[in-house]
């Protein structure tokens, strides 16, 4: 798998990063091992960073994702923020806007330091 999970004890969150090729059959092995390590910590913010993986997620596998999650433990009560780069913006602002539609709190940055501002606020 293309990822690495662990807690941030800095930040006091979960921290995703994913280099490489992230596509539609890595989502529900990437959702269990957040929810293996944020029961460990108890904690439900998470910092996803996606600016090291190339995305190869099509619209309609960003419009089921959040669907997808809600059917795991990684549900409505957590706060997750998604770091990507620029050219990855509008395509996954698409899902920051479906979260949104159902009442699943994620926000996209590029900027870290905001990022990790937003998911304390």
């Amino acid at each position: 798998m293309p990822f690495k999970i662990v807690y941030n004890k800095e930040h006091e969150c979960l921290r995703g990063t994913v280099k490489g090729n992230f596509e539609a059959d890595h989502v529900r092995a990437y959702v269990r091992e957040v929810e293996r390590i944020a029961k460990k910590h108890k904690c439900k913010r998470f910092l996803n960073d996606f600016r090291k993986a190339n995305i190869h997620l099509s619209i309609l596998n960003l419009y089921e994702v959040p669907d997808k999650v809600v059917e795991e433990e990684f549900n409505r009560s957590w706060k997750r923020a998604i770091l990507i780069n620029e050219t990855d913006f509008e395509k996954m602002s698409f899902l920051e806007t479906t979260s949104f539609n159902s009442g699943i709190p994620l926000r996209v940055f590029t900027s870290e330091d905001e990022a990790i501002e937003w998911l304390h606020s």
